[in-house]
């Protein structure tokens, strides 16, 4: 069984309507928060920090990866 692969990006690294390519290099399946669409992607988990979303996972299902979402500095750097 292979291991799943797991990204990190900061909010930073999203376009102004928060969303991203997923960050395997040979998949890049935009994941976009106004896509509802629950075939593309899947929030798995949410931690919150009072009352901000401090991180959010998501699971893409084209290519099984994960990538963390940090929502609040400091960012991971690339």
């Amino acid at each position: 069984m292979s291991e799943k692969r797991m990204y990190k990006i900061g909010l930073d690294k999203t376009d102004s309507n928060g969303a991203f390519s997923c960050p395997y290099p040979y998949c890049g399946l935009k994941i976009d928060p106004n896509n509802e669409d629950k075939e593309a992607y899947e929030v798995v988990d949410v931690k919150m920090s009072g009352e901000e979303i401090e991180s959010l996972t998501v699971d893409c299902k084209k290519c099984g990866s994960e990538t963390k979402l940090i929502c609040l500095p400091p960012y991971p750097q690339a």
